[in-house]
């Protein structure tokens, strides 16, 4: 089976964090037996300023860019986090002025890239975009033009509201002919309804590689130093002045505790924020910030922790998640989507959005021994649904039901 993900965003040379799950997933797919993975990812870099008078030469190489759309391919041959799956990344300037066209001229450039796809002599079986802006939007369009099968996972918080109306329709096209689509959690389907989209909850949910995660933390013993680890970029979905103020009450409540706060320059623009209300909560003693994490370090950050704390707005399903929960950790978490779809009672406590006091009241709880878990059944459960077994068998079980589905829909 050939399948091409289309992702609508990827790691490069200068970000190698961000949509790593993405090539974790199609890395874990192309290693199967019987199977063949390949990534095309188009970048469409910021419009450049075509005008400096000061800088002639600048202004001239700008215009050129402008009028030959100059366009790049790159080759990551001697980084190998970036070439398994096999990557075709094109870099290319749109910059048409009206929006309308800018996009058209960006599915003709993903367009002329499936092209040169074909003309090595590789043809899918099937195409797998994540999340509908841009792969998903390029796959309806391939689909489309080579009548070949396609699938499409949302991961984002979704509302048709937040696309331009141009796009609108389009963008309704490509869910309601997908051959599948999947979801990380009946609140992306619930999302999506609101937007006048409808489809079966066929639930993917996401992937954890065991592998890697594989030393389990210590059961925690009441009344010692809890200690809570976070990890999350700056941005205002992640809120983590609900986390914080929770950490407050901890403290006010006279228990002993210690949170590890990791990634939050990995992206989002909340950072100084984030410092300045850990100083106004005078919490500088009691959390310890780690700003970048690469992927990695992330289990021996988790060693060492008896709880794994995530305050989010609005989420698909963090990996995050996944990844503490295979180490055996306890994980309170707010309703921000997935998660409260795998958690269970004896995984983890779940909190409504906002609300810090039932956060810091399940805290409490952990410490003072009234919630008991077994770090050995959560990593269990976690890798039962969401291992690499779990997930590759899922995967690729849609891929021939949607292949199937495409030759019935062709036949009738």
């Amino acid at each position: 089976m050939r399948v091409l993900v289309l992702p609508s965003w990827y790691p490069n040379a200068k970000d190698k964090i961000n949509g790593s799950f993405f090539q974790e997933q199609a890395k874990l797919i192309h290693n199967s037996p019987d199977t063949d993975v390949k990534i095309l990812i188009c970048r469409f870099p910021t419009r450049p300023s075509t005008w400096s008078i000061r800088q002639p030469i600048k202004t001239f190489l700008n215009i050129l860019k402008i009028v030959c759309q100059i366009r790049t391919i790159s080759d990551f041959k001697d980084d190998e986090t970036l070439t398994s799956p096999p990557l075709l990344e094109i870099n290319q300037s749109t910059l048409n002025p009206i929006k309308r066209f800018r996009y058209k001229q960006r599915i003709r450039v993903y367009l002329r890239a499936f092209d040169e796809l074909l003309s090595s002599g590789w043809r899918p079986d099937i195409l797998h975009a994540h999340t509908v802006k841009m792969g998903g939007l390029a796959a309806y369009h391939i689909s489309k033009k080579y009548d070949i099968p396609y699938v499409i996972t949302e991961h984002s918080p979704f509302h048709l509201a937040n696309f331009p109306k141009f796009m609108r329709r389009e963008i309704k096209d490509a869910f309601s002919t997908a051959d599948q689509v999947l979801s990380l959690g009946y609140d992306k389907v619930r999302q999506l309804g609101m937007s006048d989209i409808h489809v079966e909850p066929r639930l993917i949910y996401n992937f954890v590689d065991e592998t890697i995660f594989e030393k389990v933390c210590a059961a925690y013993q009441p009344s010692e130093k809890l200690r809570i680890i976070s990890i999350g970029a700056a941005s205002p979905l992640k809120d983590h002045s609900t986390l914080l103020k929770a950490l407050y009450e901890l403290k006010q409540r006279k228990i002993n505790f210690q949170l590890t706060l990791a990634g939050l320059k990995i992206w989002g623009s909340e950072y100084n924020a984030i410092l300045k209300k850990i100083a106004d909560l005078t919490l500088q003693n009691e959390i310890r910030l780690v700003d970048r994490i690469d992927r990695q370090d992330v289990p021996s950050h988790m060693k060492g922790h008896n709880c794994f704390v995530i305050t989010s707005i609005a989420e698909g399903l963090p990996v995050s998640v996944l990844e503490a929960q295979a180490c055996g950790l306890f994980v309170v978490a707010t309703r921000h989507g997935g998660t409260e779809d795998i958690l269970t009672p004896n995984t983890g406590a779940l909190a409504e959005v906002k609300n810090h006091t039932k956060i810091a009241d399940h805290l409490e709880n952990l410490y003072r021994g009234k919630i008991k878990h077994d770090p050995r059944l959560i990593r269990q459960q976690i890798i039962s649904t969401c291992g690499t077994e779990a997930f590759r068998n899922r995967q690729i079980s849609f891929y021939k039901q949607a292949i199937n589905c495409h030759e019935q829909q062709r036949q009738s």
